[in-house]
């Protein structure tokens, strides 16, 4: 078994005012995972997050740093091995490879060292061209990777992330989180991000971590998740309603319909293909499917 980076034992948190409480949980994080945390808004996605990056404090439990317990006293130097970067990011002031230079001095990176650094970390995130720019003549694709590069400099073992997409088109979030996951395996950074985009998600997290009303419900590799299900999910477009379709498939146990995309649940023994098969031989037109049995999308169905 992998020596674990971080480990979290029945952590905790709870707020002074109002009802919200993160339960108890457990979980590890080690090298070379980029682990996805998804749930709906206000279900304590960033408050985990923040007690990862020791922006809060337990109210009960404790972690590990590679098996070692982190206590008060140690966060300092913690904080010098983790990098969070929040929701929303501040403004930089001055021209952007100056920002750089100066967070690598902070960080006693050798001044001799600095320039084919920061020229090699621009590169490695598609930079380049725009480092002798300011914050204010950038997009925020780029304001965003401006700030990826500014807490990698440090070469952190762990990366926090707060819905770092959220306010990407698709082709800028694709990018990034390719940029994003190469640095990470080239530098063996564990990454954890949360997000809103579960088809993103599912295409780079190789963990999925599922939280709801402050409860862990799921916390595991992307690939396993239809294992705990006893049921198989369905995604489909079609060109008949609910009750035709019932007729057809003749063994579903629920329906849902969203706009014109339709939700179905069968018994496990039901396969893709034998759902499929059933649906040609009765010339429906498909226009979309997709099994979701082992998708992140199948949490928020259960």
């Amino acid at each position: 078994m992998n020596l674990s980076l971080l480990r979290l034992t029945d952590c905790r948190k709870a707020y002074g005012a109002g009802n919200f409480e993160l339960f108890p949980l457990t979980f590890d994080i080690q090298k070379g995972d980029i682990i996805g945390i998804v749930g709906e808004n206000g279900n304590g996605k960033t408050t985990l997050l923040r007690l990862i990056a020791g922006d809060l404090s337990l109210t009960s439990g404790s972690m590990q740093y590679k098996n070692e317990p982190l206590v008060a006293t140690d966060w300092n130097n913690f904080k010098n091995k983790i990098a969070y970067m929040p929701q929303r990011i501040p403004k930089w002031h001055g021209y952007l490879k100056t920002n750089l230079i100066l967070e690598a001095r902070y960080h006693k990176i050798p001044e001799h060292e600095i320039n084919n650094y920061i020229d090699e970390l621009l590169a490695s995130l598609g930079l380049t061209k725009y480092s002798h720019l300011k914050w204010s003549e950038i997009s925020t694709g780029y304001r965003l990777r401006f700030q990826l590069a500014k807490i990698m400099i440090r070469k952190p073992e762990i990366l926090v992330l707060d819905e770092p997409i959220g306010n990407l088109d698709i082709k800028a979030q694709q990018r990034f989180l390719t940029d994003l996951c190469n640095w990470a395996k080239d530098n063996q950074t564990a990454v954890i991000f949360s997000s809103q985009h579960l088809h993103e998600i599912e295409n780079y997290a190789n963990k999925i971590i599922y939280l709801n009303n402050g409860k862990l419900k799921y916390e595991g590799q992307l690939d396993a998740i239809g294992d705990t299900q006893s049921t198989n999910l369905f995604e489909l477009i079609v060109n008949i309603d609910q009750a035709a379709l019932t007729n057809i498939i003749g063994d579903s146990i629920k329906m849902e319909q969203s706009g014109k995309t339709i939700i179905l649940t069968v018994h496990k023994s039901t396969t893709a293909s034998i759902v499929l098969q059933k649906l040609l031989d009765a010339d429906v037109n498909i226009q979309y499917f997709r099994d979701i049995t082992y998708s992140a999308k199948s949490l928020f169905q259960a």
